[in-house]
This record gives C-alpha cells, structure tokens and sequence, in this order.
C-alpha cells in the first residue's frame, strides 16, 4: 500500500500555518507591549511548535533498522523514511515523535546518547519504556507487572516507529506499531493505566495481532484537526486508538 503523503503533507501545511500564524499575532502582541528583542524569525525558532519533516533514510539506513527489526520493514514505512524522514512537532492530536530511521538508528548504536535517550531495541514494549526516558518500572520484570517472557514475545511480534503526546497533561502517549505481517496498528497507554494496558491489550496482542490499519491512515487521523478525525479505529484489543 503506497504512503499517503500527498495528503500528509497537506495536512502538516495546515498545522504549520495556521501555527504561524499565531505565533505571528503573539510576537506582535508582545512587540507592542515594548522590550521585545528577537525577530519573528527567532521566535518562532524558539517557540512555535512547527511540525518538521527531513532527514531522509539512506539505503543503508533502511536496511540498517531492517537489521535490527529482524526483518524488511513494510514497503509503506519504507516510504516514509525516503519520502518525509519523519514527523516530529506539534499537531492536532498532540506532538508528534515519529522518528526518523537514522535518529532510530542513532539512538540504538551510538555509545555517546545519555540513557535516557538509548533505544535498546525497537521493539513495542521497549520503545515504550524509552519514551518515558527508559525509567518506567513496570516494563521492568523485576517489578512483577509482566513477565520477562511476555515482554520477549511482545517485543518480537511488534515494531514500534515512534509516538504521539495524546493525553494533555502528557501522562499518556499514543504509540505506532507495526507486527510482523506489515500490519499497524496504534497502542493508548496512561502511566496511571498499567494494570489495565497488561491485562486487556498487551497479553491478548501475545496471542493475535490487532493491527487492522495502514500506516497513512494512522498518521492522517493523528494530523486531522479533532472534529474531522474518524471514529473507525483499529479493531482488536482496548487501549487502541
């Protein structure tokens, strides 16, 4: 299925000047008020919350996170590290962390990232505990959540490419997957939730993949202004989105 990125970037367009826009208007607010030094320019470096696009994959890149998939990735993502790099910024749905194969890459390999930057493999579960800065005892067997062998099956059935900040006061992410048929799916976990996300969605997705979607269509809903957003979410286990 070919990536729908005519239709993202129009979308990301959207975002983005409607963002500039109101950081335009606040910068002028601000300017009237007296003592405001920086440009436009540099303030809507510093604060807009811009979606960015960039950083296209390589061939080596693509086959490099292949590698450490364990396998080809879906034509579809493929795509979309050769055709927009990534997704990263503010959005409709929250900010966006839909990372690029060589910032994935990076932060899998290389000794000089903090820990609390390290991907220690791509796998769903792992990326998880790396978007809350690898510090999230729960995907820790040691803690008794989950067991070390249901963390292994999750994490070899389902590649994670990133996330979205869904929840408001950013206790809650919403994460993009794919398993091994090619198929995405997308993953709502609160850290308030854990219970819930272990006994209703990660141990059933042990058994059969819920993924039911493409990876446009994932994106889309996540760039969709909220009253336009559809409501055919993926069937399978709860906490999809």
């Amino acid at each position: 299925m070919p990536l729908r990125t005519r239709e993202i970037l129009e979308l990301v367009a959207i975002w983005n000047d409607a963002e500039t826009a109101r950081r335009r208007d606040y910068h002028a607010y601000l300017a009237g008020k007296g003592g405001r030094e920086d440009t436009f320019e540099e303030h809507l470096r510093k604060y807009g919350a811009l979606i960015r696009t960039g950083e296209l994959a390589t061939p080596a890149e693509i086959r490099g996170l292949g590698d450490a998939v364990g396998s080809a990735l879906p034509e579809e993502l493929a795509e979309f590290y050769t055709t927009l790099g990534m997704l990263r910024g503010g959005g409709p749905a929250g900010e966006l962390s839909i990372f690029s194969a060589r910032e994935l890459l990076r932060r899998m390999h290389d000794p000089e990232v903090p820990r609390y930057e390290a991907i220690v493999s791509p796998g769903l579960t792992r990326m998880m505990s790396a978007c809350w800065g690898n510090d999230r005892f729960e995907f820790d067997p040691a803690s008794g959540c989950i067991s070390a062998a249901e963390l292994a099956a999750i994490d070899d059935a389902y590649t994670c490419v990133g996330w979205v900040s869904s929840d408001p006061g950013l206790e809650g992410h919403t994460y993009v997957y794919f398993d091994r048929e090619g198929r995405f799916g997308s993953l709502f976990y609160h850290q308030d939730g854990f219970d819930e996300l272990h006994e209703d969605a990660l141990v059933p997705m042990i058994e059969s993949s819920p993924a039911r979607r493409s990876l446009s269509e994932i994106l889309l809903e996540s760039l969709r202004p909220a009253g336009r957003r559809s409501n055919d979410d993926d069937e399978g286990a709860p906490g999809e989105r």
